[in-house]
This record gives structure tokens, sequence and C-alpha cells, in this order.
């Protein structure tokens, strides 16, 4: 049996968000198991209302579609880049907005460059633990390390924001802070971020690790200091003004969190995501 996230649609809906899974679990340079994040995310969302309280909105009055995971060449990283790559752009032929689930971050590298092709001056806000600006980690460009180093090849970094970061090199510090791309957790950021970000085309992509590991140890890369749901549903609701063309949420290992909480979290993120531009 198939199992889609809540009440999804199983086509595209033109104008609307459509879910895809990319089970990729390729890179990862502490503890793997993304591989398995969206099918807990959908089996996750069962637990879940339809109605948000905090956004005042039902998924069950807004159309949305899964389409399931997109099927990936095992072992050839650049083969899976080329998949995620062809699902992204016959999403948007469609007239759909992807919603990606993860697996690793690296997932992410060919969904923002197909978005940047389709979308002029589009910028991409960043919530995670880790900086990712490596241009290479382990031997390979394409690792999850190394993201946001290739999202620079397709985006300037006057039009990237990074947020709750609090892992990097020294190197990736000096860099972040000399081109101004890193930003405080706060909602007064997230204010200034979305008035410069006003009217333009947005990639948003959050790496479940910029949660506190003990709101989400099911993750590979925990790393202490993170937000609370609390706290990261405050800055959700800043971007409501936003004009979001995609999205993705990743990192979620769901085996190394037996007690299926992060799941959960992870699953209401996703339901926060779908919701987040509907007007109450």
């Amino acid at each position: 049996m198939i199992i889609r996230y809540l009440c999804a649609k199983r086509e595209p809906v033109k104008g609307a968000w459509t879910i895809l899974g990319v089970p990729l679990d390729e890179t990862g340079s502490y503890r793997r198991g993304a591989g398995k994040g969206p099918e807990a995310v959908r089996e996750a969302s069962d637990s879940l209302e339809e109605y948000c309280p905090v956004l005042d909105a039902d998924l069950s009055e807004n159309r949305f579609a899964d389409i399931g995971d997109i099927l990936l060449p095992r072992g050839d990283l650049q083969g899976s880049q080329k998949a995620i790559a062809d699902a992204f752009a016959n999403l948007f032929s469609a007239g759909a907005k992807p919603l990606m689930l993860g697996g690793e971050h690296s997932v992410s590298m060919a969904a923002i460059r197909e978005t940047a092709k389709r979308f002029e001056d589009l910028c991409v806000l960043q919530f995670d633990a880790h900086a990712d600006l490596r241009d290479t980690y382990d031997s390979t460009p394409l690792s999850h390390a190394c993201v946001m180093r290739r999202v620079l090849e397709n985006v300037p970094d006057s039009n990237m924001f990074q947020i709750g970061i609090r892992s990097g090199t020294q190197e990736e510090w000096q860099w972040m802070r000399e081109h101004r791309t890193v930003f405080p957790a706060s909602p007064e950021a997230l204010r200034d971020i979305v008035q410069r970000v006003a009217g333009r085309p947005v990639y948003l992509t959050i790496d479940l690790d910029v949660l506190d590991p003990s709101i989400m140890p099911g993750t590979g890369t925990p790393e202490p200091g993170g937000l609370t749901y609390a706290e990261f549903e405050r800055l959700l609701l800043e971007l409501r003004p936003l004009n979001l063309v995609a999205a993705d949420v990743v990192e979620l290992a769901p085996d190394l969190d037996p007690s299926g909480v992060s799941a959960v979290v992870a699953a209401k993120i996703v339901r926060s995501l779908l919701l987040l531009s509907v007007k109450s």
C-alpha cells in the first residue's frame, strides 16, 4: 500500500504544493539513516490533525498532492542529482510547487539549481545547524556538507540567508561573516529577511538539525544548542508573507529515535509548510 501524507491528492495540482520523497542516503558523515525519512514523515502524519490552530488553516480545505518517492540510481551521486533535477523540472512544468522530503541535505543541490533556472533572482533561506559551505568533503563535492557551496554556483551570496547555524569550520564562519549570509534565529532577524526578499521567489530548505537534539534526536549530525519546536514555529510564522516557490525538509533519520517523536516533529513542520501561504 502506498502511504501518502495525510489527505494528499495523488496527482499534482496546478499552483499548489506537491510532496515528493527523495530517500538519498549516500554521504552521511556521522550517522546514516536519512533514506528512511520520507516514509517516516508520511507514516507520522497520520498522528496529526488536518487543522493547524497556530496558522488557523486546515489541510482538508487546501488541495495538495503527494506523488511518492522518486527512483534513485544506487551509489551514483551524479545520477541521483539528475533524477532530482528532472523531478523538479516536471513538477514546475505541471505548474506545481515542489515540497521535497529528504533524504540527506545534498538533495537540495539539484533542487535549488533547477528552481534557479525557473525563477529569476531566486533567494534561498537555509535553516540549519551547520554551514554546509565546504567545497568538498570525503573527496566529493556532492556531500551533504557541501550543499550551500553548490547553491552558491547558482545563487549569489546576497540572495542566501543562513539561519540557526552553530557549527562550521573557521573558514566557513569567516566566509559567512564577510558575506553577511548568517543571521540569528530570532523573529526580528526573520522580519528583516522577509523585508529584504519581499516579492522575490524564495526556496526554503530546512535541515531538521536546526532543532535542538532534545527535540530532534533522529538526525544524522545532531548539534547541541538548537531551537525548541515552539521557537522554530514562531520563526515559521514570520515567513507567511514570502513568495515560496519550492521547499524541502531533510535529514530525518527515524531509526535513530526509537520513540518516533522526531518523525512526528518533522511531519508537523511539513504540515506548517503546506499551510504557510494560506491566509486565515
